[in-house]
């Protein structure tokens, strides 16, 4: 398995690096907190350069360490995309088969992951062969038409995009159904959340009717499932780690430029051994995310697990950075004028997505626990 980053790799994060400063800086998230935003411009780009389709091919020259790439810096800028949920829906649709997939990932029409559920948890025990995938009897057949009765919560950008992928259990078995955000019985309402530049909402099914065509299920369904709720949890840390590093630079910055008593603050001796501590919390966490990308990509046997401990090590890498970026800056750092309070919400939020730090450290003791004793000596 290799775990460097090839030439392709390279020009990507250097293409997304300046696709990103022009079409979404910080100041677009912040255009959120007053209600005037609009992702429409870089939506197109992102469709446009063919991100959202990134990894889903098996000759992809990048495969899931690029996409793992292109999240890192959305999250570096805070920038208001749905990235990664199309990579998981695009994944559930190729999988079904039929045109959905090639339309989703030329972003014809944008959607947005409708998963989670109030009461409920990105991850289940009674589950866990479906990766902890959290599914509700949301939907029901009726004659040749699907019946969706139930609500979604912390659906991201529910109210700008084309499209709504829902998951839910049907007949005992996962399934994604595609919604109209139009449709009659469609509620859509926006919710205060963490970071206002997710766009989060609430949103109320009632009795919405969707034809066959718009559901997603089958045999190879539920494998996909897995799959591709392990590769959205690795590319949501990688956008989280990403935001915290973010932070991590505006803190090394502010250090060498603010002066104390005489001196840059950066010269003191704790503060020196804080940031020196976070930039290696970073590269470590990042490693995870790399080797778990790779893993994912090549799928092998360890891939769930690697899953597993990236986004235990890597959502709670995040959290500790950006608090000791903010540690830093001190008072001002909460300010709504300052920047650093954009990539903190944004770590946070990516940090708890598809499933929290603690959720994937249970994950992973309960691989060892159930793992076959190795005996040694005679």
């Amino acid at each position: 398995m290799d775990l460097e980053l090839n030439d392709e790799h390279v020009e990507l994060r250097e293409a997304a690096i300046g696709t990103l400063d022009r079409y979404a800086p910080l100041s677009l998230a912040r255009r959120y907190f007053d209600g005037d935003a609009d992702p429409g411009g870089l939506w197109t780009q992102i469709a446009e350069l063919g991100w959202l389709g990134v990894g889903l091919d098996r000759d992809d020259p990048f495969g899931v360490p690029g996409l793992c790439l292109l999240a890192e810096q959305v999250g570096r800028r805070a920038a208001p995309t749905t990235l990664v949920d199309t990579a998981l829906v695009a994944r559930l649709a190729t999988a079904s088969g039929g045109d959905w997939a090639a339309r989703i990932v030329a972003g014809e029409p944008s959607v947005a992951l409708a998963m989670l559920e109030a009461g409920g948890s990105w991850l289940s025990p009674q589950l866990a062969t479906l990766a902890g995938t959290y599914l509700s009897r949301l939907a029901r057949r009726a004659s040749d038409e699907v019946v969706l009765a139930g609500e979604k919560i912390g659906v991201h950008h529910a109210a700008a995009v084309g499209l709504l992928g829902v998951v839910a259990d049907l007949d005992g078995a996962p399934a994604l159904v595609l919604v109209d955000p139009a449709a009659a019985g469609v509620t859509i309402t926006p919710t205060a959340g963490l970071d206002p530049s997710c766009a989060p909402c609430r949103v109320v099914f009632d009795g919405v009717r969707v034809s066959e065509r718009e559901l997603l299920t089958g045999p190879g369904f539920a494998p996909a499932l897995a799959h591709g709720l392990e590769v959205a949890a690795v590319a949501a840390t990688a956008e989280a780690l990403g935001a915290a590093s973010a932070a991590l630079d505006m803190a090394v910055a502010y250090a060498l430029e603010r002066e104390q008593y005489g001196r840059q603050i950066g010269a003191f001796q704790a503060l020196a051994h804080l940031l020196a501590e976070l930039h290696v919390l970073r590269e470590t966490a990042w490693a995870t995310v790399l080797y778990a990308a790779a893993a994912l990509e090549e799928r092998t046997d360890g891939g769930a697990g690697a899953s597993a401990v990236a986004k235990a090590h890597g959502a709670a890498a995040a959290k500790t950075v950006v608090e000791g970026a903010l540690q830093v800056f001190g008072g001002v750092g909460f300010t709504r004028e300052h920047d650093l309070h954009l990539v903190y919400r944004r770590a946070l939020e990516c940090a708890g997505r598809f499933g929290s730090s603690h959720d994937h450290e249970r994950r992973v003791a309960e691989t060892l626990l159930s793992a076959e004793p190795v005996l040694t000596g005679q």
